[in-house]
């Protein structure tokens, strides 16, 4: 009974080591997602619509990593009339173990959907 107790615990702390990072949320997209998913987690992206009509998405990414992170992230819209330029890349500085929200509106009053890019920032 011990072999078995023991081989059920060994299973136990091989599948905890080989997960992996978290998989992104639906709508959300990484540029190098090799390096980055190991740095960062993002919790599911929200959308809600503003007070002038337009479509807003927020995302929360958390650092992962032992040190400060800059990531940049845009958002793409898609509504009745197709698919919204990208917005900018907009930069966020996140401390180790910390967390930072992305905000991003829409251009227009018929957007529907969103999607958010992410990558590390270029220094």
């Amino acid at each position: 009974m011990k072999i078995k107790s023991l081989l059920a615990t060994m299973i136990l702390a091989c599948l905890a080591a080989c997960a992996g990072p978290a998989p992104m949320p639906a709508g959300v997209t990484m540029i190098n997602p090799v390096r980055l998913q190991s740095l960062i987690e993002a919790e599911p992206m929200q959308t809600s619509p503003t007070g002038t009509g337009t479509l807003r998405a927020t995302l929360a990414v958390r650092n992962r990593s032992k040190a400060k992170l800059m990531i940049e992230g845009r958002a793409i819209f898609e509504g009745a009339r197709g698919q919204e330029n990208p917005t900018g890349w907009q930069h966020v500085f996140i401390e180790r173990d910390s967390q930072a929200m992305l905000q991003f509106s829409s251009l227009g009053t018929d957007a529907r959907s969103a999607r958010i890019e992410l990558r590390e920032a270029q220094q």
